[in-house]
This record gives structure tokens, sequence and C-alpha cells, in this order.
């Protein structure tokens, strides 16, 4: 009797073992898929990072074309410029970014970077001229705007 209970602990064990060894396999498996979904996971992300500031260039881009289109761009293509201004800032909205600043605004250090040398201590400074436009996402700023302040 004691012979056939140490074969069936053996047996037992040996079952044991092999299930543990699968186990482990499996882990194995799955730190290394997890690596690599974290992997497409950073990649993805830098991939949205270059997109959107791919998107801030050209805004930017467009933000000194608006300083000229009053002055010197014939109607058809102020209203072509306006319409693609219009089709971006829809594109942003839908990704939840937003723009952070307008000419008049109270200056804010955490949406600004003051540009220009002021002289002037005042309680509260205002936004006179927007060299690149800033933008938030779910609160948290994605990019500061430079502006130039008065």
């Amino acid at each position: 009797m004691e012979e056939s209970l140490k074969k069936e602990i053996k047996r037992g064990n040996l079952l044991l073992y092999e299930k543990i060894d699968k186990l482990e396999t499996e882990i194995k498996s799955l730190n290394l898929e997890n690596e690599m979904l974290k992997k497409d996971l950073f990649r993805e992300k830098k991939e949205k990072q270059d997109f959107l500031n791919t998107i801030f260039q050209i805004l930017d881009t467009q933000l000194s074309i608006d300083n000229i289109i009053n002055t010197e761009l014939l109607e058809e293509k102020q209203e072509k410029l306006k319409l693609i201004k219009k089709k971006i800032t829809g594109i942003l909205k839908c990704i939840s970014v937003e723009e952070t600043t307008k000419v008049g605004d109270k200056f804010n250090h955490i949406y600004h970077e003051c540009v220009n040398n002021y002289n002037q201590e005042k309680e509260e400074y205002i936004i006179k001229e927007i060299v690149t436009q800033g933008y938030i996402r779910d609160g948290k700023v994605i990019k500061v705007a430079k502006v130039v302040i008065e």
C-alpha cells in the first residue's frame, strides 16, 4: 500500500511540475506579448504626437497667413484659407484639442509664454498678438502659446 501511495504521489508531483512548466511558459509568452503591446502603444502615442505637431505647424503657418489675409490676398483666396482653418479646427475639436489663446485675453503663464520685453509692472497683462497658438487637451497643456503682451 505504501508503494502504491508513493507512486501516486510521484505521479501527482509529475503532473504538478508539468502544469507549472506550462504555466511558466504561458507567463513568459504573456510577458513577451505585453512588452510588444507596450512598444506598440508607445509608438502609437509618438505617432499621434507627431501628427499633432504637424497640425500645430500648419496652424502656426495659418496664423501667419491670417496676419496678411486682410491686406494682400484676394477675397477668393481669403475664403479658401478660412475654410481650411475651419476644417483643421473641426479636426482638433474631434480629438478634444482646444486653442488656449485669443487676442485681448488676459496673460496666463500656465497657457502663455511672453516673447516680447515689457518694462511696465502691471497687475494684469493683455495679449496683443499671438505668435504661435497654444493648445490644451483634457485640461492639460500640450503646447504653450507664444504671445506678445501689452
